[in-house]
């Protein structure tokens, strides 16, 4: 996917956010310079970005593993774009900026799909120069939670003077820290306007779990405190079931917690917790099978969904039983 059906994906991203649109798509803003995003021709004051990756959707961009790069791909300002494909290398320039509010204006991009299903940890270890991350001390390569991006105008370069991030219940999120201004320039990286606002980068997150923060951002024209909700994406969830022929015992087991069997038949059920098991991130259990009755059952295993951070799942099969044996 490129040119104008990448930017109309793009479009969908940042209305997630509550980002305007890019409205203009000029081709000449990537296909001058393409791939050659540092010294290639083409206008010099446009955002370049570029991905050994070109896949696009709803819940996915090419830059999903660069947050330095997605400063430019979601930078609220920009109202024309370009984007282009070269050997699988997906290239976009934007520019044409709208004026700078010259009130506090804030805007932020949580996922590409907005607040929702905002994934639990990035693991940003290719980002050129450098990764938001190393302007607060975490090399590339060691995994954090989301990055999220902050866009503040009107107030000139600003330092985040006070975040927090808590989930819905209240518990507070350790260890969270501000890639801002202040941290850029002690990196060696500014002042840049595109750092009018930054990164938020917490640790690894929970899944399938709401978040709400706050985050006061300070110059010497004022001050905001801008706040913002999400909720993490839910974790894949894996169940297995399986026994062979002869066998005297079924095995469920699950990745999420709360999982069960149920074995039926007729009017009769039986129900069986799929327990965690010592030393292991996975939950399993074993079913005797001369509690069942001969006959055919229908086994079916059960786990995540609800407050359990999994994807819900469920398996069924049916199982013959002589003398306590699958047959």
């Amino acid at each position: 996917m490129e040119g104008a059906a990448a930017i109309a994906v793009l479009n969908e991203q940042r209305a997630a956010n509550s980002i305007p649109p890019i409205t203009t798509v000029d081709q000449s803003f990537a296909n001058e310079w393409c791939p050659n995003e540092d010294t290639g021709p083409g206008p010099s004051d446009i955002g370049r970005i570029m991905s050994s990756g070109d896949e696009w959707g709803p819940d996915v961009s090419p830059w999903d593993d660069g947050p330095l790069h997605q400063r430019e791909e979601y930078w609220p300002l920009y109202r024309a774009a370009g984007d282009v494909n070269v050997d699988g290398t997906a290239c976009m320039g934007l520019g044409d900026e709208e004026p700078t509010p010259t009130t506090p204006t804030t805007y932020a991009y949580l996922g590409d799909e907005g607040p929702r299903n905002v994934p639990t940890e990035i693991d940003v270890t290719n980002e050129s120069p450098e990764a938001p991350q190393q302007f607060v001390g975490l090399e590339q390569g060691q995994p954090t939670g989301p990055q999220l991006q902050f866009f503040v105008y009107g107030l000139g370069p600003v330092n985040a003077s006070v975040w927090s991030l808590t989930t819905a219940a209240g518990s507070a999120v350790p260890d969270v820290k501000m890639a801002d201004n202040a941290s850029v320039i002690a990196h060696g990286f500014g002042p840049v306007s595109k750092y009018e606002g930054g990164w938020m980068i917490p640790p690894p997150l929970k899944p399938g779990t709401r978040y709400d923060g706050t985050v006061t951002w300070t110059s010497d024209r004022g001050q905001i405190t801008q706040t913002f909700s999400f909720t993490t994406a839910v974790a894949e969830n894996l169940i297995g079931l399986y026994y062979h022929q002869g066998a005297r015992v079924v095995h469920g087991q699950s990745d999420a917690p709360n999982g069960y069997l149920v074995f039926s038949r007729g009017g009769h059920k039986l129900r069986a917790a799929i327990k965690s098991r010592s030393g292991a991130l996975r939950y399993k259990t074993t079913f005797p099978l001369s509690r069942l009755a001969n006959g055919t059952w229908r086994v079916c295993a059960f786990s995540g969904g609800g407050s359990s951070g999994y994807q819900p799942k469920k398996f069924c099969t049916p199982l013959r039983v002589a003398n306590g044996r699958a047959v």
